[in-house]
């Protein structure tokens, strides 16, 4: 029980662990009396809980080309063995992650979260072509990406080009907490990170499941970035914001994909719900995938037509909750309450994570229901 380490730890009507449960029983007493036992029953699992693999984002990259202005390398994923074997041979990549069988299949590497690699809280996919550019000579790298899955929130696919002992830029698509899809153009030396520049591109990839990441790098060894939406080889979009890549030693060039250690999800079994249905959260996760302990702030939290938002979990502003390193739980599909007692209307369950001395958003999934 050593995460349960907040000073909101509490017996309430019987449930062993508490965590605050704000619940609203002034109104429809029988519905929050559901949604209090659902809840003890969380915690109440909380304290037996086992780690366990939970896989999330998963993208593929179709094809790799890399054009070092002397010659051009294009990796294709079509001879079924994954990195680091590749065109030169089965030694072509440096490789941080530890591929699944039949992971490079039908001429694509599929990356997601099981095949990270792990160090403190950072868990990533990297995979490097030593010595491939030189400096004064330009060059430019692509990568053709595929997410027929969509783009998971907290999680990101990049290419990136580096000095190894200077410094380095890449071009990411993420997703946000909130859901929103950006391209970002990084920089980063001497351990220090630059945001360039952070586009949304979120309205561009409605109902596209492709897209080309593609860095220039000139004569003067400043680098651009640019984007294919749909990979059709028509570049749309030059974005803002450049990085200049310093040393005197070849550049590495690669391609990767990440993810957030901490991961929290609901997600509701109907968009709408009628007179014999029961409210159903069908998943209900909270997760850290890092190799360390996080302290947050967890709120959890129902709204409703006919008040404003009843807190159901408000735990950790005081930095004392603290989410174990591998933890990871989804208590769904988990039980609510019965539609039939609720008027008629739109409603909510929804989840955030914050770090409890910044405020920072780290994770959120809002979600709406209907109730006729």
């Amino acid at each position: 029980m050593g995460f349960l380490t907040s000073k909101d730890v509490r017996t309430v009507y019987g449930c062993p662990y508490g965590l605050v449960l704000n619940i609203f029983f002034k109104r429809r007493n029988n519905i929050m009396k559901s949604l209090f036992l659902s809840l003890c029953f969380i915690f109440t699992i909380l304290v037996a809980y086992s780690p366990e693999s939970y896989g999330d984002f998963s993208f593929d990259i179709d094809s790799f080309t890399v054009d070092s202005g002397a010659s051009t390398i294009v990796d294709e994923f079509d001879d079924d063995i994954e990195p680091p074997s590749g065109p030169s041979g089965p030694a072509t990549y440096s490789v941080f992650a530890t591929f699944s069988t039949d992971a490079e299949s039908g001429g694509v590497l599929n990356m997601n979260s099981n095949d990270v690699f792990t160090i403190g809280n950072e868990r990533f996919i990297d995979i490097w072509l030593q010595d491939i550019i030189s400096p004064g000579i330009g060059g430019r790298i692509e990568g053709k990406f595929s997410f027929s899955n969509g783009i998971t929130p907290n999680a990101a696919f990049r290419i990136e080009i580096i000095s190894p002992i200077a410094n380095g830029v890449s071009l990411f698509i993420e997703k946000s907490p909130s859901g929103i899809i950006y391209a970002s153009v990084n920089s980063e030396g001497n351990g220090l990170g630059v945001t360039e520049s952070q586009t949304d591109i979120t309205s561009s990839l409605s109902g596209i499941t492709n897209i080309t990441l593609r860095l220039d790098v000139s004569n003067a060894n400043i680098v651009t970035a640019s984007l294919d939406y749909g990979s059709d080889t028509i570049f749309d979009v030059t974005l803002p914001g450049t990085g200049t890549l310093f040393g005197a030693a070849d550049y590495w060039a690669g391609f990767g994909a990440e993810e957030d250690a901490l991961q929290c999800g609901i997600e509701m079994s109907q968009a709408i719900y009628t007179a014999g249905d029961t409210v159903t959260a069908q998943a209900f996760r909270i997760a850290n995938l890092g190799l360390d302990p996080i302290s947050v702030e967890w709120k959890v939290w129902l709204g409703t037509p006919f008040t404003s938002p009843i807190p159901i979990v408000n735990i950790g502003a005081d930095g004392t909750f603290v989410l174990p390193a591998g933890f990871d739980l989804d208590f769904g599909p988990l039980p609510l309450f019965p539609a039939a007692i609720l008027p008629l209307g739109t409603y909510e369950l929804s989840t955030r994570v914050l770090d409890p001395v910044t405020g920072e958003l780290l994770c959120e999934d809002l979600n709406e229901f209907e109730i006729q």
